[in-house]
């Protein structure tokens, strides 16, 4: 673990899991720093123990402000578009941001640099930059990278950039986070899960990836979908599959590779413990939250996410926890 007096610079700190990994940093007795937005309403949720700068990660003065004498950094913070016309505002913020960041660390971390060096860095990206929706069988950390959507881009342009800054002397370590879940989130169809399973966050997720076919089948079949849970096959009557990490595992898997040191310059998954299948989980789920489903076959290739997490498991002591069936157990 880094040095227990230096700060640890977190961006992203007000978000789902910024504010958890605050918490967990926190409780370990490590000074945390932030970088708030003026505007974010989530500043008033952060611990009192808690530095917070205000501005920007594109400001160049902020991001100096955020790094000096800090002893280890976790950037969590992005923008998350899949719309028309976001391609510039999530350059600025995922691109540009990030080498603003790693440029300010690296020249504390050089030997002109101030104080201490920065004994580990660890940038969240993501399983779009393979990208998982389209992949349909076990995804391993060495797979050539192919994002169809430009905030996938931004995520492998930010994993090049940390391989240079690595290669140049700064402690970097990437996690690529399947989509991160929460219990709350999958009762509804707005959450980050629950859009899995919900017609209308279906319907979101195929529009995306232009499967246009699928999509008026599914209208076709699912009118009520703010309100249906629908158990997606494809044509040869295969339910889909899918793998997430729940928002505490991938904490702990962020607690991990801040940790350990064999993970320095290495990429690694972070997922939750094992895929499943729609027929798994929606006929229970919708049981327990209230609502009906649909069954109903796709034209077109089934989502089919599997995510290794074996690199994480041995180089950083992963074990993650919560699968599917415990967060709708925990469902109130």
């Amino acid at each position: 673990m880094t040095t227990q007096g230096s700060p640890v610079l977190v961006t992203g700190a007000t978000g789902r899991v910024g504010s958890r990994l605050v918490d967990t940093l926190l409780d370990q007795g490590r000074p945390v720093r932030a970088v708030v937005l003026p505007e974010d309403p989530g500043r008033a949720a952060l611990p009192e123990a808690v530095e917070a700068i205000e501005g920007s990660l594109t400001d160049p003065a902020v991001v100096a402000e955020a790094v000096d004498g800090v002893g280890a950094a976790v950037h969590l913070a992005a923008t998350m578009d899949w719309g028309p016309g976001a391609n510039d505002r999530l350059f600025e913020a995922n691109v540009r941001a990030t080498y603003l960041l790693f440029e300010a660390l690296a020249g504390r971390d050089s030997a002109i640099g101030r104080g201490r060096a920065i004994e580990r860095v660890v940038l969240a990206s993501s399983d779009e930059v393979y990208p998982a929706l389209q992949v349909g069988e076990p995804i391993a950390e060495e797979r050539p990278l192919a994002p169809y959507s430009f905030y996938g881009l931004t995520k492998e342009l930010d994993e090049r950039l940390a391989a240079y800054y690595h290669r140049t002397g700064l402690a970097v370590t990437v996690a690529r986070f399947s989509l991160v879940a929460a219990a709350e989130e999958i009762t509804h169809p707005d959450g980050w899960s629950g859009r899995l399973f919900f017609g209308s966050g279906l319907r979101t997720l195929l529009t995306g990836l232009g499967r246009t076919e699928a999509v008026a089948a599914l209208d076709a079949q699912v009118p009520d979908q703010e309100s249906c849970l629908v158990l997606a096959r494809d044509e040869q009557d295969r339910p889909y599959r899918f793998q997430f990490c729940d928002v505490r595992d991938l904490v702990h898997g962020l607690d991990c590779l801040l940790r350990e040191p064999a993970v320095v310059g290495e990429t690694v998954n972070l997922s939750g413990p094992t895929a499943f299948g729609y027929d798994e989980v929606v006929p229970e789920l919708a049981e327990r939250i209230g609502v009906r489903y649909r069954e109903i076959r796709l034209p077109g290739p089934r989502f089919d996410v599997e995510i290794e997490t074996a690199k994480a498991v041995r180089l950083a002591g992963y074990r993650p926890r919560y699968d599917v069936r415990t967060i709708i157990d925990q469902l109130n």
